[in-house]
């Protein structure tokens, strides 16, 4: 799934999404285009979503989760990746795909 996402990729918000914090770590994201809805229910998931601000590149994010939890799994890189691929294919997402930092 890789394939389509490089690292230097900056995620960036579909402004027809709706985010709503439910308690601390959690979030409910709803997107107006196509009526669907997606919850993400920890803080790792909620910190993707953060930082998918079109500024953080997809190694930019991988490394803040890295950063900000203890006991990160070797497989932290692909586990950015099945969100953010997952978040695109739903069109939470989309990418801005300049290489200019």
């Amino acid at each position: 799934q890789q394939s389509v996402m490089e690292l230097s990729a900056k995620p960036l918000h579909n402004p027809s999404v709706l985010a709503r914090k439910i308690i601390e770590g959690e979030m409910v994201l709803v997107n107006a285009d196509n009526a669907t809805a997606l919850a993400l229910t920890n803080r790792t998931a909620v910190l993707i979503w953060e930082k998918a601000d079109g500024k953080n590149s997809i190694q930019d994010i991988i490394a803040q989760v890295t950063e900000q939890f203890h006991d990160v799994p070797d497989t932290v890189a692909n586990d950015v990746f099945d969100l953010l691929n997952l978040l695109a294919l739903d069109g939470f997402i989309g990418f801005e795909w300049n290489d200019r930092r």
